[in-house]
């Protein structure tokens, strides 16, 4: 009894270690880091958690969940980075006991504990979990809501089950599609709709919808997203909803802030982001004959949420890496699909595949391990780069030894490892190798890498900010958008409600002195437009300017 457990104190250690001691490596970072960061503390600040505010104004691009488990840290553990990112390590060390059992009920162990070390041996799906983002929470809650729906529609057993147990089961899915929208937003919903949608076309002739079930999942839906955005409307009136809704619409048809990219962006991110998990999981798009219905339906739920969050992602004109991370569920699982069929001699394993792997590896390698070096040697090409902001950030004086990615070539290390005792003690223990190698090697490599890119990028203007917290001023930026100066200057919502107007602060009748923090590129046109206003100093790519009151 006690040792079936065994394999989940493990994984909760395993997790512990990776995810926990790297949450206050680096400073958050602008904007979704900080955006929601701020969002939490305003909570805190001003005692209200049932409305969003950014700068103490209403904020209608994302619902509160999120943010109230990250104000729940702050309280507790202190309005920090680690309490921005603490909710993220917990549900990644949950997410991945998640797929252990999901793995263990439907394919045995092995499958489990491959599926397991592949997410954490994937770039962006260890890194992610470190973050202060919304999406890891989002991802989980959206995953759970298809897993329950594939064991309501599953094709073993589905006329056997009661009503009792079908309603169960779309309920589970609609109370987590529900806590997934107060997450998100109803992107939530339309992923699983799309879903639902794909699956009932494929599966029409086994696939028996009642309609009054369905009906069930979208009312729990609705009811569950409502407890706060019902209550919102209730409270202050439509004008949240309205924008809410408005700020979806242009998320969906524009490049907001200028994050744009091709049609087949996502595809290249999960491609370099996921590897090796996402060549494996080419090679698992193709369903093997001889597995259950389970397993046949739990495949096929996984490659619909696949290419339904790539290409709906793929169609959104807004291209930000981390859109497409809810893609890392199914394509660990077909990495963790096809190389279980290998060990269970369903599948075989090529010696070209050998050499595709080592060859991708290779290149992947060393171009990351060889960025600090390109550090070390600024000078000799700095000049080719136009952009003076980019170049000031560049040259800010950090001492790089040119080993900070060098716990990535642990990836190397393991490819050879797994070829070279695959041949003696077995598929399984070289594939674990692997995945246990490389997910050391990204941790350490963030570890001794995050912080020096940070540096470069903002420690230092965080620093400034920090040094204003309890002065009697006021601090804004100017010229590009930011929420590091509310954050990190701990902004108390003010008595004069003037000042949280940008243009009163810049020309009106102030009653405190302002610091304005604008780019470098900005120092022109801060001069030609506002002389009276005076240049502090330079911090890396950020000059800080004083207006005093009158």
């Amino acid at each position: 009894m006690i040792k079936r457990y065994y394999p989940y104190v493990i994984i909760f250690l395993f997790a512990l270690l990776l995810f926990i001691p790297n949450l206050s490596n680096t400073t958050l970072f602008d904007w979704d880091e900080i955006n929601f960061a701020e969002a939490a503390r305003e909570m805190i600040v001003n005692g209200d958690y049932s409305r969003v505010t950014i700068n103490f104004l209403p904020f209608w691009e994302k619902p509160p969940l999120f943010l109230w488990m990250q104000a729940v840290c702050m309280n507790i553990f202190g309005i920090t980075e680690f309490s921005a990112r603490l909710p993220n390590a917990v549900f990644g060390i949950i997410s991945l006991l998640t797929l252990f059992a999901i793995g263990k009920k439907y394919f045995g162990e092995k499958m489990a504990w491959l599926w397991v070390v592949i997410y954490t041996g994937s770039f962006f799906a260890q890194f992610y979990f470190m973050m202060g983002m919304i999406d890891p929470v989002f991802n989980y809650f959206i995953f759970l809501g298809i897993y329950f729906l594939f064991r309501y529609s599953t094709d073993e057993n589905t006329e056997k089950k009661s009503s009792g147990e079908r309603i169960k089961l779309v309920s589970i899915s609609g109370l987590f599609i529900g806590l997934a929208v107060l997450t998100k937003g109803p992107v939530g919903f339309l992923i699983v709709f799309l879903c639902i949608a794909v699956y009932f076309v494929l599966k029409r002739k086994s696939f028996s919808i009642k309609v009054y079930e369905m009906l069930l999942f979208c009312f729990i839906v609705l009811i569950v997203s409502t407890a706060w955005f019902g209550l919102e409307t209730i409270k202050n009136g439509f004008f949240f909803l309205q924008e809410f809704i408005v700020y979806q619409i242009r998320l969906f048809n524009t490049q907001d802030a200028g994050h744009g990219g091709p049609f087949y962006y996502h595809f290249v991110v999960i491609l370099i982001g996921l590897f090796p998990a996402s060549v494996f999981a080419i090679w698992g798009f193709r369903k093997i004959s001889s597995d259950n219905l389970n397993q046949k339906a739990l495949h096929t739920w996984m490659v619909i949420l696949f290419w339904v969050v790539m290409i709906l992602f793929a169609i959104v004109k807004t291209k930000i890496v981390h859109y497409s991370s809810l893609a890392y569920f199914p394509v660990t699982f077909l990495a963790a699909y096809y190389l279980n069929n290998v060990i269970t001699e369903k599948a075989k394993w090529k010696k070209w595949k050998d050499i595709l792997i080592i060859i991708i590896g290779s290149i992947l390698t060393i171009i990351v391990v060889s960025l600090p070096i390109i550090f070390v040697y600024k000078d000799r090409w700095i000049d080719k780069i136009s952009d003076k902001f980019t170049a000031d950030l560049i040259m800010k004086p950090v001492q790089w030894t040119g080993f900070e990615t060098l716990a990535y070539a642990l990836l190397i290390v393991g490819i050879i490892v797994f070829i070279l005792v695959r041949e003696r003690k077995g598929c399984f223990t070289g594939l674990m190798l692997l995945f246990v190698i490389y997910s050391i090697g990204i941790n350490l490599s963030l570890k001794f890498f995050a912080p020096k890119i940070d540096e470069h990028l903002q420690k230092d203007i965080v620093g400034f900010y920090n040094s204003l917290e309890n002065k009697d001023v006021y601090c804004d930026v100017i010229g590009f958008k930011s929420y590091a100066h509310l954050f990190y200057t701990y902004k108390k919502n003010p008595e004069n409600k003037n000042s949280l107007v940008h243009d009163w602060l810049l020309t009106g009748q102030i009653d405190k002195p302002v610091y304005f923090v604008c780019k470098s590129t900005y120092r022109d046109k801060m001069e030609k437009e506002h002389p009276e206003i005076k240049e502090i100093k330079q911090i890396g790519g950020y000059i800080i300017y004083l207006r005093d009151k009158n």
